[in-house]
């Protein structure tokens, strides 16, 4: 059955301007009617070929046909950019792809003819295209009227929500009204949304922000039935609203990084993005598989998995900016006979947010119970522990919606590390961009043999900052003598050396805590001012990064407590020139510092600890496990058979279940070099049970 779609959208002319070894070559694309037809034609295509009858069309007007063939860059009948391409690096090729686009102007405000506005009644569906331009001043009287009871999608762009023509939609949302928008889009708006730091507080905030706080300027995304939110090419959260009940909240992302992290991995450029996503969404309301069953996550997947192609295909710029026919290969994936697993979403209660929101403004002394996706799956946490031990963390948590953060061997799925991690990442990477020389001092905590300096040793190869060399060195304060700082100038000569050689320090101050904080007051000149003085003799450290790992306090909270009390060794002024800290978790359970001091348990019994650690911590053992199969694979690799590891249930049972291990990491470490696993294909019991295990653990 034919149907009818009225497509408003701004209209803009593309320059693509193409470098040649002689010369630049230039070609002129139209964007906005004309693009959209192209999607249109491309999925009227695809499912016709696959047994869908699709009829669908543009219906006609004035607007947008003002682009001709005699158009140059001096008209101002339309809005002109150019666009400079580039070729980059996909695999073993090179693709096209825009490095810059520069707006050049903006068209003359067109005099419209009123009687398009009346075609609307013919449509099946309406599209709204804002793109900053001309529509959004549009005046159309009655649109509110015209409206009711039709399927309308609208595509927002910053500033957000301005103009006309948003002022007149606003008066008229509700039901079968789709929004748009990108996640960077929003922030503009100077709402508090968090980037890169974790998927989960990202999606809180964005939650907070709409729902509890109920910020004025995101009104429209508390009417509109459908809001669909991008976050580029790594995920889309979905927002169902409901007049009689609270909103459903469905989050579709990539688990292996955090916001933007695939765009880093493919430079450049390509329109588009969210018109493939409209077109998309107009074939699920116009031809939906069930009456009155809109798969707008459908859509989601199909998008995501369709804008990855085309970024990595790139462009022939003589044909256009998007090489449209490797779509349908793209969209078989979604609704084809076997539908990929890639993209499927994950369901998040909304009371969830709701009470950690009220908790929170409460202003309480009790802890909100965190939550993670990792917490949400339905995995049994000890089954997918026994998944990740014998596949890898990779393999086994594919498709699961667990995320995860990778710096080079460093791999986490505990939130709380990732956002440490991801955290930390940013601070240094911009720290190293910049030309400031005092150091950047940050802390570093967590129980013997966690893994406090291989996480940030890991942390610092992975910054993929070209140019910039880190060199990492460590010393321990407990082995220095307090009452003369000799040793400590020694120290710092070799990592001012170290600086003059053109790299950048990574200085591992280890217990620095020991012996009563004594050694704190030491740091505050080479922290704030970036140079220490030796006698009469001042000198200057240079760019460098001042790790400072504790060896008496477990976490930062811990510490903080004790320093503030410590006014004549300065604790104070040193907790204000740190930058940032790590609680780094470790194998074993970890419990809450907060519960430790308001727990009216004896905490001298270790069997008491360690069960309220576990319930507090009960990712502890899918931290475990990835220690478990990532120590035997780089040690042990002749375990693995086809990359499983070959090891015996009770053997496995006894490393993921152990109340303890006494000294972390290193206790793991242990057991495996002395299990006598040389030229042996399978972890046996036989090996195991030969060790005095109770030495490393309870």
């Amino acid at each position: 059955m034919k149907k009818n779609i009225f497509l408003l959208s701004d209209q803009v002319v593309h320059w693509n301007i193409v470098p040649t070894p002689k010369r630049k070559n230039v070609y002129w694309e139209s964007w906005g009617k004309n693009s959209t037809e192209k999607y249109l034609e491309v999925l009227k295509s695809f499912f016709n070929k696959n047994g869908l009858s699709i009829d669908w069309s543009l219906i006609e007007t004035d607007y947008g046909n003002e682009i001709n063939e005699n158009l140059n860059p001096a008209n101002n009948i339309s809005n002109q950019v150019f666009a400079t391409w580039k070729q980059y690096k996909e695999g073993r090729n090179k693709i096209w792809r825009i490095q810059e686009v520069v707006h050049v102007g903006q068209s003359v405000q067109p005099i419209l003819d009123g009687s398009i506005f009346k075609r609307m009644d013919k449509a099946d569906l309406i599209i709204f295209q804002d793109w900053g331009l001309n529509i959004r001043h549009f005046t159309i009287p009655g649109l509110t009227k015209l409206l009711e009871n039709k399927w309308a999608i609208f595509r927002g762009y910053p500033p957000l929500f301005e103009g006309n023509l948003w002022q007149e939609i606003q008066k008229g949302t509700g039901s079968k009204k789709i929004i748009l928008l990108r996640a960077d889009d929003l922030r503009r708006l100077n709402i508090s949304i968090s980037k890169g730091l974790s998927w989960e507080q990202t999606i809180q905030d964005i939650t907070n922000e709409i729902y509890f706080k109920c910020n004025i300027s995101l009104h429209p995304l508390r009417t509109m039935e459908y809001v669909l939110i991008s976050f580029g090419c790594t995920g889309t959260l979905l927002i169902h609203n409901h007049l009689d009940r609270k909103p459903d909240i469905q989050f579709f992302f990539d688990s292996m990084g955090a916001e933007g992290y695939w765009e880093k991995a493919h430079p450049g450029y390509l329109p588009g993005d969210l018109e493939l996503l409209m077109a998309l969404l107009s074939k699920e309301i116009l031809y939906p598989d069930i009456a009155n069953g809109l798969q707008v996550g459908r859509a989601i997947r199909a998008h995501l998995l369709s804008r990855r192609k085309l970024i990595m295909v790139g462009a022939n710029v003589e044909e256009g900016s998007l090489a449209l026919d490797s779509l349908p290969l793209e969209l078989s994936k979604v609704y084809g006979p076997k539908p990929t697993q890639d993209f499927k979403p994950v369901e998040i209660d909304y009371s969830l947010f709701q009470s950690l929101f009220e908790v929170k403004q409460r202003n309480t002394s009790c802890m909100a119970k965190g939550w993670s996706l990792l917490g949400m799956t339905k995995w049994d946490l000890y089954s997918l522990a026994r998944q990740i031990s014998l596949h890898g963390p990779l393999k086994a948590l594919q498709g699961w919606n667990i995320p995860i953060a990778k710096y080079n061997y460093l791999l986490t799925v505990d939130r709380k590390e990732i956002e440490f991690l991801h955290n930390l990442k940013s601070l240094i990477s911009e720290y190293m961009l910049n030309k400031n020389n005092q150091p950047l001092s940050i802390a570093v905590f967590g129980s013997p043999g966690s893994g406090k300096s291989f996480s940030i040793k890991q942390l610092a190869k992975a910054l993929d900052l070209p140019g910039q060399e880190i060199k990492d060195v460590t010393f321990n304060l407990s082995q220095f003598n307090e009452n003369n700082p000799t040793d400590l100038h020694q120290a710092f000569h070799v990592v001012r050396d170290i600086s003059l050689s053109g790299k950048i320090p990574l200085v591992f101050w280890d217990e620095f805590d020991s012996k009563d904080l004594s050694w704190l007051r030491y740091f505050l000149a080479p922290m704030q001012d970036g140079e220490f003085q030796e006698g009469q003799l001042t000198h200057n450290i240079g760019k460098s990064i001042f790790v400072f790992a504790g060896g008496t306090c477990s976490c930062m909270e811990e510490f903080e407590e004790k320093a503030r009390t410590a006014v004549s060794e300065k604790g104070p002024d040193f907790l204000s020139r740190i930058k940032s800290f790590i609680n780094v978790m470790g194998p074993n359970p970890v419990l809450p510092y907060a519960i430790k001091k308001t727990s009216k348990l004896n905490l001298d019994d270790e069997i008491t600890q360690l069960n309220l650690a576990k319930n507090a911590d009960p990712e502890y053992i899918i931290r475990r496990a990835i220690l478990i199969n990532s120590l035997l694979k780089i040690g042990y690799k002749h375990l693995f058979k086809n990359d499983i590891l070959q090891i015996d249930d009770g053997v496995l049972n006894a490393f993921l279940l152990a109340p303890k291990f006494k000294h972390g990491t290193r206790s793991m470490e242990t057991i495996f070099k002395t299990s006598k696993l040389f030229g042996k294909e399978k972890y046996h019991r036989s090996v195991f049970r030969s060790l005095k295990i109770e030495q490393v653990m309870i």
